[in-house]
Formats: structure tokens, sequence, C-alpha cells
């Protein structure tokens, strides 16, 4: 005979709530039966805006019907003290449920969608739409610091990232409203939806959350949220290893490189703007473990100068064994990126050669290297080759080679 927890366990084991209204309530008396609260691994949090997409459904809602829709604030962030974020840690801290995995997702309707589609007017006071100064995951970050904070969780990894909702242009929409209305496409707009997966050690017992035992982040972060996540991550997660990271806007914040805890072995920056300081104080206490590196689009600021970070980390970091470098600029967004054409196969020692790659871009004669990678021995001489012949400007003017 069956057991009965493998009956209930596909209909509980993923459990999607709002946290509003009915749905809170639910939450709560399934907390409140261990049978039931057992089954559950996954608990996605959303609200349902993704049934108000007329992108997305099949059909319109009818006249009268209700949508449970997170309040925002005039920053796109959801307004904590309106959805049932404080129920929801008072359930996790006191352990009436258990997931091993937590999934907040934001989903976001482009706000053409609801201008074409009039009888949707009853309903765009619903959905306020997310300013261009927060398109990126700052509401995201912010709603996941207040149901993680006071959670009494054991955070073991986090990821934010855009997800796919599997509307692409390249097949029919699934709206009916928009096929038969709005035959091309281009008229209307996919939704942008952010999600944070979040991994936890349900057998954790302490007494406030804690990221000591975080071993992998990445993360994309904007002002309002920055210093909460950058603390945990560089302050108390002694065990992390590896980190991908993204700041909108990093000017008004520093980082101290004596308490900068992780000895990370894999670190990715990309998409922000950064002095060399604060860049080399993330990763100052990995000097004897960090293997690779990805700088991305990343625009040193405060007159920081690109050969100086590459020249230390190359002399500093002894076990290095790959790096990627793409698109690094100095000061400004718009400035040209720095330009690696100036060197050359017999720079490098021939043992090494096979394991750089030089991406060349450009009219002939005039190719320039603004990516390039590398994978080999003696990772950290490469390196500093590459930062002594780099580009300086200067040195194309005059036709000299740095020495």
């Amino acid at each position: 005979m069956q057991n009965i927890d493998d009956v209930l366990r596909p209909f509980f084991a993923t459990w999607t709530t709002s946290l509003l209204g009915s749905d809170l309530e639910r939450l709560e008396l399934m907390s409140d039966d261990s049978r039931i609260r057992a089954l559950i691994e996954t608990l996605v949090i959303q609200d349902e805006c993704n049934a108000l997409d007329p992108f997305a459904v099949p059909e319109l809602p009818t006249p009268g019907s209700t949508y449970r829709i997170w309040p925002r604030d005039n920053a796109g962030i959801v307004i904590a003290n309106e959805v049932g974020i404080t129920e929801l840690r008072r359930i996790l801290s006191a352990k009436l449920l258990c997931p091993r995995t937590i999934i907040i997702r934001d989903y976001q309707i482009e706000p053409i969608n609801m201008l074409l589609c009039e009888e949707l007017a009853d309903f765009r006071h619903l959905v306020r739409e997310v300013p261009p100064t927060a398109a990126e995951p700052v509401p995201l970050a912010v709603l996941v610091r207040d149901v993680v904070d006071g959670a009494r969780v054991d955070v073991e990894s986090i990821v934010f990232r855009y997800v796919d909702p599997g509307y692409g242009f390249d097949s029919v929409l699934n709206s009916t409203l928009f096929r038969e209305r709005y035959p091309d496409s281009s008229s209307v707009a996919g939704p942008k939806v952010k999600e944070s997966v979040i991994k936890v050690n349900p057998a954790y017992e302490g007494g406030s959350t804690r990221f000591s035992m975080l071993r992998s982040a990445n993360i994309q972060l904007g002002n309002e949220a920055e210093m909460y996540w950058l603390q945990h991550i560089f302050y108390i997660s002694p065990e992390l290893k590896t980190l991908e990271l993204s700041l909108r806007n990093s000017a008004d914040q520093h980082l101290e490189a004596g308490e900068v805890v992780p000895k990370l072995t894999n670190f990715s920056l990309h998409c922000t703007k950064i002095s060399a300081s604060d860049l080399l104080a993330m990763i100052a206490a990995s000097k004897g473990s960090l293997t690779h590196i990805t700088f991305q689009q990343v625009v040193l600021n405060n007159g920081s100068i690109w050969r100086e970070v590459l020249t230390s980390i190359a002399k500093e970091y002894s076990v290095l064994a790959s790096f990627d470098l793409r698109i690094l600029r100095e000061t400004n967004d718009g400035d040209p990126a720095v330009d690696f054409r100036d060197v050359r196969d017999e720079d490098i020692p021939e043992e090494c050669r096979a394991g750089l790659e030089l991406i060349r871009k450009g009219p002939a004669g005039n190719k320039r290297v603004t990516r390039l990678s590398y994978n080999g021995i003696d990772a950290g001489k490469v390196l500093g080759i590459i930062a002594r012949l780099g580009y300086v400007p200067e040195s194309f003017e005059s036709g000299k080679r740095p020495t």
C-alpha cells in the first residue's frame, strides 16, 4: 500500500504563496499541520502580476475579479508591512516550515501592455510601474532582505537572476487577445522577471539568520540594499568560495580590507563602477586561495588605473590559474575600453601561449583587443605581462611600447 506522504508530496513539495489574504491564511494553516509542513521542500513567494499580463494570459480577467498584487512604493519596492513578511519570518524562525529552497520572484509587467489593452483599465491601479532608475534588481534585493533578515535560517547559497518566463517571441503569443489584435509581436513586450533562489540548511536550530556557512553567491545589487548584502558577504561569510557580484552604484559604499573574511577561489565582478581600493579589498583575504577572476564591464573610478590593479593581482595572488578580462574602462562608461592590442606572442612565454586567447575586433590594421582570457600555467606571470604591456593612450600617440 502506498504511503500517504508519498501521495501528498507532489501536491505540497513546491508551494507558492503571495503572502496576501487567503494565501497567507492557507500558509499559516499548513504550518500548523506537522504532516503537511514536513512535505514542503520549496517555498515560492510571488504575487499574481503574471495573471494580469495581457502578453501572457490566454483570456482577460472578468470585471470584479480580485488579484493578490503586492503594494509598492514609488521606487517599486514592496511595502513589507502590508505583506505577510513578518508572519513568514515567524513561521520560518519557529521551524514551523523548513523548506530547503526559498524562491522569491518579482514579476514586472511592461507598461505598454497595460496601455494597449483597454479592457484592463479597471486593474491598472493595482500594478505600479517600476521606474527606470530601479529597473535593475533593487526592489528584489530589498524584498529578499526583508524576508531573510530575522527568519533564523542558515543560508548556504543565494542567487539573484533574471529568468525566462517562457513567453518567447519565437512562438505564438500566449495571449489570444494580442494574437488577434496585434499580429506584429513588436507592438507588445514580454515581462521582466527577476528571482532570488536561496538554499538553506533546514536542520539549523540557531537563534538568528546566519551567513557563516554561505558557500556561493551570485548577486546583483542597487543602492538601497548594497550595504546589507556586502556586509554579510564580506564580513561574516568565512566559508564563501564562489562570488559573482554586480553593483549598480557603489560610489557611497566602502569596504575595509582588514575586515573581509572569505577566502574566495572564484571571483567575478561585472557591470560595476568601483575604485581600485574597494575592488582589491573584496579579494584581500584571498591571496592564497583565488584561482580564477573575471572582470567584465567594470569601470574604475576615483582616478584608479587598471594596470595597477592587474599588476597587484599578478604579484600577490600566488595560486591564480585563470582569468577573463572583458570591456574594462577607467573613469567613465563612455570612455574607450582598455585595449590590449599591443601584447605580442613573443611577449608571452612559449609554454603559456596556448592558454591565452586574445579576441581581436575592428578594421584591418586597427584591430583592438578589449576581451582576453587565460587558462594555464603561471597565470600570475601572464597577467603581469599583459598589465605591463596593456593599453596606455600616450604609448599609441608616441608610437612607444610601455617598458
